[in-house]
């Protein structure tokens, strides 16, 4: 793997923690204080409400900038094959054009 895709990998894979962990986190933290402390279940589910959104509206602005890197990769892979096509047919000109094919020996009278 590359650097990108490495970076790439990390981030995805600390997104894949976070979707198991804070649920988890969060029912405990909210079944701790519902029982201890009283909290009472609107202020529980209204903060699960902005954890949800802040970590929707991070996510969202995540994937859109792992999408442009994707696309920046693209482009530098696209800009890499002209390149090399542009030199396989510098070579071509270089070697007087197309090569000359002709088939050594007969296949199908081969008995």
């Amino acid at each position: 793997m590359g650097p990108i895709t490495q970076e790439l990998y990390k981030q995805i894979k600390g997104w894949r923690i976070y979707s198991v962990i804070a649920p988890s986190v969060f029912c405990a933290g909210a079944a701790f204080l519902y029982l201890h402390y009283g909290a009472t279940f609107q202020n529980i589910f209204f903060t699960g409400l902005i954890i949800l959104a802040f970590s929707c509206i991070t996510w969202w602005h995540w994937s859109l900038s792992t999408m442009v890197t994707m696309l920046a990769i693209m482009k530098d892979t696209d800009d890499h094959f002209k390149e090399v096509g542009e030199k396989l047919e510098q070579l071509r000109i270089q070697n007087g054009g197309k090569p000359q094919l002709f088939v050594v020996k007969d296949l199908d009278t081969d008995k």
